[in-house]
């Protein structure tokens, strides 16, 4: 058993195919195959379950993967160990798409200012994904809604808190007022987005304490569908601050509830159970005092910074 093998193995366990393991091994399928075969002669054991061309773990082949994850980030944990200066490496940071656009791309200029000497790999994924890739190693550290996940690998710290908005309809009965009452939404229609977002908890919450019933309900996937059926008056939807535009589209306005707005809380996760590197350490300081515009950190020692409000990453602390 070799580290190699156990590479192959996982890649085959995730793509349930020997065919596009080997694509994305970039090796071809005999070679690949006879390395499966190799560990499964050395155990004594089959891994897999053949049907055609997709494959499954038998219950030994489950067992086996289990610990080959383990030995691998153990090898991958060391390697970052030695290796770890806390200026070059590379830092996989990966957010939800309930993030919203504008703050994505805010945080990933102001990154990779801060950040010019590491590989900075972005990406946006859904949350059940982020999840499962910060536990297997492939992540190193998420940006996310607060309420996720119990999971005890994973680590999470909320930075921010931000107003969700409410987005109406230029025509609606209510435009006019420059803040609104939530009484005034009793019966209203309401776009939501659906519930693998983990968007709407905060929103109906307040709703039910406040004994507000809502009319119809529409799920969607995106911010920008929830915009679009609000623009053809099909409803009301909710926008994070940081989403709404610089300028209101000609259809669509933006009011905050009178008295206590609806909040939402963000977080940043990683897995406590890797080795942090002073590299990552760093860009979760540098994270921690990220700001912007009708943003507020919830961190107690936060101070303003006087930006332009486009959004920077303040200095973190010195580093160690």
């Amino acid at each position: 058993m070799d580290l190699t093998q156990l590479r192959y193995f996982l890649t085959v366990v995730e793509c349930s195919s020997f065919t596009l393991a080997a694509k994305q091994c970039n090796v071809t399928q005999p070679a690949l195959s006879q390395q499966i075969a190799k560990l499964e002669r050395e155990f004594g054991c089959s891994l897999f379950n053949r049907m055609g061309r997709h494959v499954t773990l038998t219950p030994l082949g489950q067992t086996l993967r289990e610990r080959a994850m383990t030995i691998l980030n153990c090898v991958e944990d060391t390697r970052r160990q030695m290796l770890d200066d806390g200026r070059f490496g590379v830092i996989n940071f990966t957010v939800a798409p309930v993030i919203g656009q504008y703050l994505s791309a805010r945080i990933l200029q102001a990154a990779a200012q801060e950040f010019q000497e590491c590989e900075l790999n972005f990406s946006e994924l859904p949350i059940v994904e982020i999840v499962r890739r910060i536990k297997s190693g492939e992540v190193d550290v998420g940006l996310v809604p607060d309420v996720i996940c119990s999971d005890r690998e994973i680590e999470l710290e909320q930075v921010f808190e931000e107003e969700l908005k409410l987005m109406i309809n230029r025509e609606h009965r209510l435009a006019a007022e420059r803040q609104i009452d939530l009484s005034s939404l009793h019966g209203e229609k309401i776009c939501l987005l659906n519930d693998t977002h983990h968007y709407n908890s905060g929103i109906l919450d307040v709703f039910d304490s406040q004994r507000i019933k809502i009319g119809k309900t529409i799920q969607v996937d995106s911010f920008s569908m929830m915009s679009y059926l609000v623009s053809l008056n099909e409803g009301i939807g909710f926008l994070p601050s940081s989403s709404v535009p610089p300028a209101e589209p000609s259809k669509l306005v933006y009011r905050s509830l009178a008295g206590t707005p609806i909040q939402r809380r963000i977080a940043l996760c990683w897995n406590r159970r890797r080795y942090m590197t002073q590299l990552l350490g760093n860009f979760i300081k540098a994270m921690r005092h990220f700001n912007l515009p009708e943003l507020n950190p919830i961190l107690p020692n936060y101070q303003p910074d006087g930006t332009d409000g486009r959004g920077v990453l303040k200095t973190p602390p010195a580093r160690t």
